[in-house]
């Protein structure tokens, strides 16, 4: 289930949508689509394409700009490649896994959009970290929880940021 924030300052008040909610498997197909195709950035799309099959971290994460104060949510979309994928769609798709195997096995350009948080730590490795620049000053960003955000403070108006609403979403 994701997260509903809303953080807010004198200056500015901003919702994001966090985590992963029911609708991963449709989101994360949509987000490996994109990546595959180049939408996030060559460097992305030849790590997929390098290392197939792969999962893709579609969860969406606050990301800060430590150079100019700006906060955003975005999808981590760290690479990680399954150790024993035909394994993996086993454990993790129980009814639908002989048909989904089937596919991997007959396309292998097809691998099934799979939970990376339900996944143990041995079933994984990371093989590529996505590097998030500021939309405002192209430095690096660093991921923080939501509780972290409330010890920033707003680069405009030098108030720290609160929570001021927190909900599920489906």
């Amino acid at each position: 289930m994701g997260e509903i924030v809303k953080a807010s300052c004198k200056c500015q008040r901003r919702g994001m949508r966090l985590g992963v909610g029911m609708m991963f498997y449709c989101e994360c197909d949509e987000v490996m689509e994109k990546a595959r195709s180049g939408g996030f950035g060559r460097e992305l799309q030849e790590a997929i394409e390098q290392n197939f099959p792969v999962m893709i971290n579609a969860s969406r994460e606050v990301y800060w700009c430590e150079k100019c104060g700006h906060f955003e949510a975005n999808y981590v979309l760290d690479i990680y490649k399954p150790k024993d994928p035909v394994g993996l769609i086993m454990k993790q798709l129980h009814g639908a896994a002989e048909e989904e195997k089937a596919k991997f096995l007959q396309n292998p350009r097809y691998y099934p959009s799979l939970d990376i948080e339900s996944c143990d730590e041995d079933d994984l490795e990371l093989i590529y970290r996505f590097p998030h620049l500021c939309s405002r000053c192209h430095n690096a960003m660093t991921q923080i929880t939501y509780q972290e955000l409330e010890q920033k403070k707003c680069a405009t108006c030098g108030e720290k940021y609160r929570i001021d609403e927190f909900s599920f979403w489906d």
